[in-house]
């Protein structure tokens, strides 16, 4: 259609760089000095004594800041199984995560049976998933030709904090890994990528749309569909195996309990909805609470019916960007917090955005750290903790706004509506 070629791409398309091979010379440099700056960090926030940061005027710890164990205590609780020879997922050893995050909590608890011996090898397991992340998306953006700098990007304090505390590093990276294959054209390993990110998280499992809409929308050849055979059989078998393994012995009912648990999560500081209900007024909250509710799932749940209907998945570029499509909602309108978030996103954003979606990125990440730990740490409560929620929550949208415009079918009427309102822009301007 003439002009939409325009319209798009003057506001999406990324500055490329010139010399992709000085980039690669210079990957693995970038790539070791994130991983001492985040190395550094852990030291730094494990070795200072807890104690000597206390202070009676604060909610928490000090050392929240720098350091939040509660997750690695949690990962260790639920690995007790492993020495009390019990099976995990039945009712004695309740699980909330997925079958490869339980079995990689089993295998760290089997090496040291000490909580801060697992707090160690833990924090090494996600310094290692760190490295490899932030060198795979180097060698992504090396292939699309843009600048190796956004690597500094993973050196944010957001970041690197959830990346020590937290697991999400893991399926961030098998995420990147099929975006990777995706870029290079093996769709098979990408669709076994998002599965085994999906079998410790089950967010990647969302991807496969996207990647489903951009491989109906090409024509493979008969080596390129005996592959993807192939590697879909490999993905269904892993799947077939890890989840049968422990439903085997814990029961089908059982093993689904992560899913029930998450959606019987109750509306958590932090998340948009507890936001919106603590800017009401107290004797209207209880009254609008479902109302809220029911208005958040729909968001959620809207843009995967937009995408299937109305979007266009036929570049490899679009697919990351219909990624964004469907993960920033999920996330934004979610009935609890997670700051951890800042993984699943980083790392697509980081491949597709321009400039002003950097600088949303860069904000959003400081925006999660001074929500949690700083604000958390002071007073979860206060009033600017729900601000930043919804400052956090409009620089996202801004995020995804990009990418919905980047697959979304835009018709004639809405090309029409677009420039009209630019000359109207204009005119004020002038007036």
């Amino acid at each position: 259609m003439p002009g939409l070629e325009n319209v798009k791409i003057q506001d999406l398309t990324p500055i490329q760089i010139s010399d992709p091979v000085m980039h690669m010379k210079r990957l693995p440099l970038l790539a070791i000095a994130c991983t001492c700056v985040i190395v550094l960090l852990a030291v730094v926030g494990s070795v200072i004594p807890q104690a000597s940061l206390t202070d009676d005027v604060w909610y928490m710890d000090r050392m929240d800041v720098l350091r939040n164990d509660g997750d690695l205590n949690v990962f260790y609780t639920r690995a007790a199984w492993v020495d009390e020879g019990g099976i995990p997922y039945s009712h004695a050893h309740a699980q909330e995560y997925p079958p490869l995050a339980v079995a990689m909590f089993a295998l760290v608890r089997l090496l040291t049976s000490s909580a801060e011996g697992f707090s160690v090898v833990m924090i090494a397991v996600m310094i290692a998933h760190y490295a490899a992340l932030v060198f795979v998306t180097g060698r992504i953006l090396a292939e699309r030709s843009l600048p190796y700098t956004r690597l500094w990007f993973f050196v944010l304090p957001g970041l690197m904090y959830f990346t020590l505390w937290r697991y999400d590093v893991i399926p961030a990276l098998w995420t990147t890994v099929a975006i990777g294959a995706v870029f290079a054209g093996v769709f098979g390993v990408a669709f076994l990528a998002l599965v085994v990110g999906t079998l410790y998280k089950v967010y990647p499992g969302i991807f496969l749309l996207p990647l489903f809409m951009l491989v109906g929308s090409r024509v493979l050849s008969g080596t390129q569909r005996a592959s993807l055979a192939k590697w879909l059989s490999w993905s269904a078998l892993i799947t077939l195996v890890v989840c049968g393994g422990f439903a085997l012995f814990a029961g089908f009912a059982d093993m689904i309990a992560p899913l029930a648990f998450h959606m019987m999560r109750d509306v958590e500081r932090g998340s948009l909805p507890s936001a919106l209900l603590a800017l009401l007024p107290m004797a209207y909250q209880d009254g609008a609470r479902p109302f809220v509710i029911a208005a958040m799932l729909l968001c959620q749940f809207v843009p995967f019916v937009v995408l299937t209907a109305k979007a266009r998945v036929r570049t490899k570029t679009e697919f990351v960007h219909a990624c964004l499509f469907i993960l920033i909602p999920l996330t934004v309108f979610a009935r609890f917090f997670s700051p951890q978030w800042i993984l699943w996103i980083t790392p697509l954003v980081l491949l597709v955005a321009n400039r002003r979606a950097l600088l949303a990125l860069l904000a959003f990440d400081l925006l999660i750290y001074l929500q949690f730990p700083v604000l958390f740490t002071i007073d979860p409560f206060h009033i600017s903790y729900d601000l930043v929620t919804i400052l956090r929550t409009v620089v996202l949208l801004w995020i995804w706004h990009g990418s919905a415009r980047a697959i979304l079918s835009f018709s004639q009427g809405h090309i029409f509506a677009l420039r009209v309102f630019r000359r109207i822009k204009c005119l004020k301007a002038k007036m």
